[in-house]
């Protein structure tokens, strides 16, 4: 039987926008350093003259290893036909 993942939702500090529409949040990253996580970050900003809403959503893996290595694939891996082919894309974690 799989382990449920850890949830954790998390509140942040409001924040404004800069000059150029961008607002930076400090996200305390340093408690995972033991092991490999996807960080899925929404947020929801308002215009303060009428209340409108605008909101975002990115999510990104964060861990202490120095590389990652992910893939995807052109097809489902489920089931390959007998003759069947499926192509692959190796991701490195940084570019080179």
């Amino acid at each position: 039987m799989a382990e449920t993942p850890l949830t954790l939702d998390e509140a942040l500090a409001p924040a404004n926008t800069n000059d150029q529409g961008q607002a930076v949040f400090d996200i305390p990253l340093d408690r995972f350093r033991e092991g490999t996580y996807r960080l899925d970050f929404f947020v929801e900003g308002f215009d303060p003259a009428g209340g409108r809403s605008v909101s975002a959503h990115n999510g990104t893996l964060i861990s202490p290893l120095p590389h990652l290595v992910g893939f995807k694939s052109d097809g489902d891996l489920g089931f390959i036909h007998a003759g069947g082919e499926r192509k692959w894309i190796g991701s490195p974690s940084t570019p080179t």
